[in-house]
């Protein structure tokens, strides 16, 4: 099936008129519409770090007319943006810089319960001199940015190549962050590359590593979610697979729930899975009743419709593998599959 669950996201998904902010990042998305200070800051920060992109093959920029999409995302006109870090289990003490520390090294990189697939935002750590790979494919040519934000230190901004296709960009992170590992927020960005007001571009991200010992490529690679259609009613339930070319400590596999709201591609994680640790080019398969946690304790912030659509037993799905090494190496990996599976 390959990249068709991009095509077919794509080719939904036009317009995207609104930005999402975490509890304690709301200032880096504020700088990612200030998008002439964002060029002009780009070109000095390569100064500091630098970056390189490879295109990867079955881009949509390939020879010949892209693969007619074989599935049509569901639309939920109801379910709107709302996005929130996924904060459960925090100590209620010791600061907030040191309760999200604890939590990257228990719980591995987090991203927002309910997320946009276009405007990508990810809490992970980060250390000085480390390579970050990201894995995208945008839609069309695009004016595309990463911010870096390591928690009491400038933001890092970086332009990558925004031309339409499958891309892997890898970065390296300056010296001046230090040695140790630091809470930071990981923004990807894309926006019209055209001379006038801009609006946002859509852009898929399918996998982003932090560290040497999660880039070679993404740290976790090879990841498979089938069939493309469960009856849980039944007893059928969905597979995936996936592999490490790295050892991680720590693994969890999520399930993430996919709607269009008016253009919007948004995903919620209903579900997960502990994995434990994973060695080095080891691969991993398992499987999912395609049932849903209806967001856990955190829905309760969430409007009805939302919460309504995060329990709803029928729907399309990512799996979504994190991997992780915890606060002392940091290093860390997450990647979603190319299919998806619908609960009917």
């Amino acid at each position: 099936m390959g990249n068709r669950i991009f095509d077919s996201l794509f080719s939904s998904a036009r317009r995207l008129d609104q930005t999402e902010t975490w509890r304690w990042g709301a200032s880096v998305f504020a700088m990612l519409l200030i998008v002439p200070t964002l060029a002009a800051t780009a070109a000095t920060q390569q100064t500091r770090g630098y970056a390189t992109t490879i295109m990867l093959p079955h881009s949509s920029t390939s020879d010949g007319p892209p693969p007619e999409p074989t599935q049509t995302i569901i639309y939920h006109p109801t379910v709107m943006m709302q996005s929130m870090c996924d904060f459960g289990g925090m100590p209620s003490s010791g600061g907030a810089s040191e309760a999200r520390a604890h939590l990257l090294d228990k719980e591995g990189p987090q991203l927002p319960r309910v997320f946009n697939m276009s405007s990508f935002s990810v809490m992970g750590f980060v250390k000085g001199n480390w390579p970050v790979v990201f894995d995208y494919q945008l839609e069309r040519d695009s004016l595309l940015i990463v911010v870096i934000a390591p928690e009491g230190q400038e933001p890092i901004i970086y332009r990558l190549s925004g031309k339409a296709g499958h891309w892997q960009s890898r970065l390296l992170v300056p010296e001046g962050v230090g040695t140790n590992s630091v809470v930071a927020q990981y923004t990807l960005r894309s926006l019209d590359d055209g001379v006038g007001q801009l609006g946002p571009a859509h852009l898929h991200v399918h996998g982003v590593a932090a560290g040497p010992k999660a880039v070679g490529s993404i740290g976790i690679d090879q990841v498979t979610f089938s069939p493309a259609a469960i009856r849980p009613a039944h007893g059928e339930r969905a597979h995936y697979t996936f592999h490490s070319i790295s050892d991680f400590k720590n693994v969890e596999v999520n399930f993430v729930r996919l709607a269009n709201d008016h253009g919007q591609i948004i995903a919620a994680r209903i579900g997960k899975k502990s994995a434990g640790s994973i060695s080095k080019n080891e691969a991993r398969n398992g499987d999912w009743d395609g049932k849903s946690d209806g967001g856990g304790k955190e829905a309760e912030a969430f409007s009805p419709e939302v919460r309504q659509w995060l329990k709803s037993p029928t729907g399309q799905h990512l799996v979504q593998v994190r991997a992780w090494y915890g606060a002392k190496d940091g290093d860390w990996a997450t990647a979603l599959s190319d299919e998806f599976v619908t609960v009917e």
